[in-house]
């Protein structure tokens, strides 16, 4: 999608070309999001994001029909970017009032108007800022996977690690020391893979998307840039004044064979998986307590196993209610980033984050999302992504070390995360 697009397009005609949609309407695939503009929180020390263009819409639950929002742009700076609404914001039946101009997605929506650049920020619109919400992971079945059933409109070559696996293993020996030291007690340590892009980012976005369905995916183009999100986890809604975040921590894969797979979902619950995740939990529990009434912050989940199309995981739920006098924007700067993506005691391993990893991280472990006029806002967590530039896809992986990770097994994490890039490569069978 591109920012001339978003100012020029056309508005629909009354669902013309589309297959599903009638009078600009389409068919949601599941989502519940609502109005709202797609934004980034993220450090950018480099200003490559420094101006953003997002995309907004607005979905309704299975079998219901969806209105799109036109198109928005923001410009941010500084460590967090906030967005704020220039434009118009929501179109009636699929017709942007100042927006985008576009009513439907072409494959399950009405007719579209503009240029096919403009429509690239939507299927089943609302998708491309936060995925399909009412997705039933557990219903998704990893032996109807299968990659190679179309032609691909792009190519992936020369996947590789930008870390050895020495150099890896000696660095979680070196958080492990730190951790009995009493330095910190866990240290989301992360590092890129490369590998070669020729073609159509949002073909990748889409093949992933099919393959992967995700409550959080995101897409998201700017230039020469491309963000392909398909992230699992929520980092902050906020929806009258009450706040909820949804934690990830604890990772297995998925297993063709279905008892095979549900001995690899039960082994989520391990030991070690449930420490980590409980120990952001109450990283979340802390943060919440900084904005919230005294007294409504709870843990109304704890060690909830979801399943994805590559892996299985573990999953927890914090919610509290907006102290008087605080806003959204309070919320976000006392919260980011989200504690999974950091360890615990945040500020301290935030700082041995900087001196450990061999890259700067960027939009990785950020948010994109939106703010909408209401109040209400949705931000997910950038993890599972690929940051594509100049023929280069850049991926970022990584995982919590604690004082009983295996460092071996914490490398074989790392690479089963990075299964929806490295399933993809030419010449790859899935």
């Amino acid at each position: 999608m591109k920012a001339d697009d978003v100012e020029n397009g056309e508005n629909g005609e009354n669902g013309e070309n589309g297959e599903n949609g009638e009078n600009g309407e389409i068919k949601g695939d599941g989502g519940d999001r609502v109005d709202g503009v797609c934004v980034q929180v993220v450090r950018d020390d480099d200003g490559l994001m420094s101006r953003l263009e997002a995309y907004a819409g607005k979905q309704a639950g299975e079998g219901q029909t969806s209105e799109r929002a036109n198109g928005q742009r923001f410009e941010g700076g500084g460590s967090i970017h906030e967005g704020s609404i220039h434009e118009g914001f929501c179109g009636e039946s699929g017709s942007g009032e100042s927006g985008s101009g576009e009513s439907g997605s072409g494959e399950s929506g009405s007719g579209k108007s503009g240029s096919r650049e403009s429509c690239r920020g939507g299927h089943g619109q609302g998708a491309e800022i936060a995925g399909t919400n009412n997705i039933n992971p557990n219903n998704i079945n990893p032996n109807n996977i299968n990659p190679n059933t179309k032609m691909r409109e792009f190519r992936l070559t020369n996947f590789t690690p930008l870390l050895s696996e020495q150099s890896y293993m000696e660095t979680v020996a070196a958080i492990q020391d730190d951790i009995r030291e009493g330095e910190y007690y866990e240290l989301n340590y992360s590092y890129p893979i490369q590998c070669s892009f020729e073609g159509d980012p949002y073909a990748l976005y889409r093949e992933i998307r099919d393959n992967n369905p995700v409550p959080f995916a995101v897409y998201f183009e700017y230039g020469d840039l491309s963000v392909v999100c398909a992230s699992p986890e929520r980092y902050l809604r906020i929806d009258d004044r009450h706040l909820l975040s949804e934690p990830i921590k604890g990772t297995a894969g998925r297993k063709p064979d279905p008892e095979e797979d549900e001995r690899e979902k039960s082994s989520l619950l391990n030991e070690k998986n449930r420490a980590e995740n409980l120990m952001i939990v109450d990283l979340v529990r802390h943060d919440f307590s900084q904005v919230c009434d005294p007294g409504s912050v709870k843990v109304t989940d704890l060690f909830e196993i979801q399943s994805f199309g590559t892996v299985h995981q573990l999953i927890s739920r914090v919610t509290g209610r907006l102290g008087a006098g605080r806003t959204v924007t309070d919320a976000v700067r006392e919260t980011f980033p989200m504690g999974s993506m950091t360890g615990a005691p945040k500020f301290r391993v935030l700082q041995r984050i900087e001196e450990l990893e061999m890259y700067r991280r960027g939009i990785y472990s950020g948010a994109f999302g939106y703010f909408s006029p209401e109040g209400v806002m949705d931000l997910n967590v950038v993890i599972r992504s690929a940051i594509i530039r100049s023929g280069q896809l850049t991926y970022p992986v990584g995982g919590a070390i604690v004082s009983d990770s295996v460092p071996r097994e914490e490398w074989a994490e790392t690479h089963l995360k990075a299964k929806i890039i490295s399933d993809l490569l030419e010449g790859s069978s899935g």
